[in-house]
Parts: C-alpha cells; sequence; structure tokens
C-alpha cells in the first residue's frame, strides 16, 4: 500500500506540469491568418484621390463667348476739307456677336467733340460734335480665342454732324447741322488681360460727305476699348420623365 501510494503521488506530480504548460501553451497555438481572412483596409487607409483639375479655358486663350461688350476712348482727325483737319475726342460703345470662330458681326455707337480756340474771333469758341452709328463684320486672321488676335473689319452706318459757330450779338447763333450715309474700314488688336476681359486697340479709315462736300471727307479714327467678353449661360437639364404605369381593370 506504501508503493502505491507513492506511485500514486509521483503521477500526480507529472501531470501536473504537464497540465500547466498545455494550458499556457494555447494561446501561441491558435492559427495564423491567412491571407484571404485579412480585415480589409479602413476609408481612412485608403489614400484621397484628387479630383481632377479643369480650367475654364486653355492657356494663351480667351473663353468661349457668344457675346462681347466694349467701352472707350475715341480720337477722331476730322477732314474740314478747305480748313485744317479738326482733331476730336470722345467714346465708343459697342456690342459684338461671335457668329463663328474667325467672325463677328456688331455695332459701334460714337460720340466726339472739339471746341476750337482761335485768334480769329469769328472761329473761337466753335462747337463741333459727330456723332455715328456703325455696323458691320470684324474677321480674325487666325480666330478671336488667342492671347493677340489681329482682326479686319468693315462699317457701314450713319454720321450726324452739328456745327455751332461763336455767338456774336446782334447776329443770330444759328447751328448748321447734316446727316449722311457714312462707311469705312480698318483693323486692330485684341489683347487678352484676363478670362473675361480684353484690350482692344483699332485704327479705321471712316469716308463721309457732310454738307454735300465734294468729294467728301476723309476722316481717321482711332480707339482703345474695354472688352467684356459675356459667359455663357448654361440652361438646367430638364428632369426626366417618369414612365406612368398602366393600370388595369379586372
Amino acid at each position: 500500500m506504501r508503493q502505491l501510494s507513492i506511485l500514486l503521488g509521483l503521477a500526480l506530480l507529472l501531470a501536473t506540469p504537464a497540465g500547466a504548460q498545455t494550458s499556457g501553451q494555447e494561446p501561441a497555438q491558435t492559427p495564423a491568418q491567412t491571407p484571404d481572412q485579412a480585415p480589409a483596409p479602413t476609408p481612412a487607409q485608403t489614400p484621397p484621390q484628387k479630383p481632377a483639375q479643369t480650367s475654364a479655358h486653355e492657356p494663351g486663350q480667351a473663353p468661349r463667348s457668344r457675346l462681347d461688350l466694349s467701352a472707350g476712348y475715341t480720337y477722331v482727325n476730322y477732314d474740314q476739307q478747305d480748313e485744317p483737319r479738326l482733331n476730336m475726342s470722345g467714346f465708343n460703345l459697342g456690342a459684338d456677336v461671335n457668329l463663328l470662330r474667325w467672325l463677328q458681326v456688331g455695332a459701334t455707337l460714337t460720340g466726339d467733340y472739339n471746341r476750337e480756340s482761335s485768334s480769329n474771333v469769328g472761329l473761337n469758341g466753335t462747337k463741333t460734335s459727330l456723332i455715328s452709328f456703325m455696323a458691320g463684320p470684324r474677321i480674325y486672321f487666325r480666330g478671336h480665342r488667342h492671347e493677340r488676335s489681329y482682326f479686319f473689319d468693315g462699317l457701314v452706318g450713319v454720321g450726324d454732324i452739328t456745327v455751332r459757330p461763336p455767338y456774336l450779338p446782334p447776329l443770330p447763333n444759328p447751328a448748321d447741322k447734316d446727316r449722311v450715309l457714312a462707311w469705312g474700314a480698318g483693323f486692330g488688336l485684341d489683347r487678352t488681360l484676363s478670362p473675361r476681359f480684353a484690350l482692344r486697340a483699332q485704327v479705321d479709315y471712316v469716308r463721309t460727305g457732310f454738307f454735300g462736300g465734294n468729294p467728301g471727307q476723309s476722316n481717321v479714327v482711332a480707339s482703345v476699348s474695354i472688352v467684356y467678353r459675356v459667359p455663357r449661360i448654361k440652361a438646367p437639364p430638364r428632369p426626366k420623365k417618369k414612365p406612368q404605369k398602366s393600370v388595369s381593370g379586372d
């Protein structure tokens, strides 16, 4: 019996370390995760994608515009025929419609003024005003969307002049007025300043025949203007109509 008790005690001593080792090795025996079982990356781990940059127009080119508006300064060297040429200054207003990449059709209103200063009492203080409204095509050699766009234009319209001599009492002070057909041609340059603005320099030869003049007046008109390219307005897309389901009766 004593030997049996000793053998049972040895068996218990041997069994106790084995059980402890088994319990301590259980965490290490967990199987490793296979690539298929790896967790999917969270959205925060994916690098953010940069949106594609879109530009309103290509470098060195102006944006597309259906309508151009302009305003600026105008200088007129007016031919008085029998007298020295008259220097006049004023304004110009214009509106041009872009029909093609190389073609515009527009209209221009100009108003110029001069007050003469002369040692001649009969001429000193004479006021001359010249107003003209002309329209016609403007042709661009390489198109009107470049940074520098050269053009040729042709104009036809109406010219209106008023000449008011100085008042010398007791003589009356009537004003001489006339309105005639005017036409002209010239060339110029549009220089793009920003996506919506441009600077325009232009020189035209304008022919008039005021007061029945024969052969008429050959005038030189030079102008500097700021051009605003009106952006196109895109209509919102129309919502699609959902097909109506037909309800059939029993």
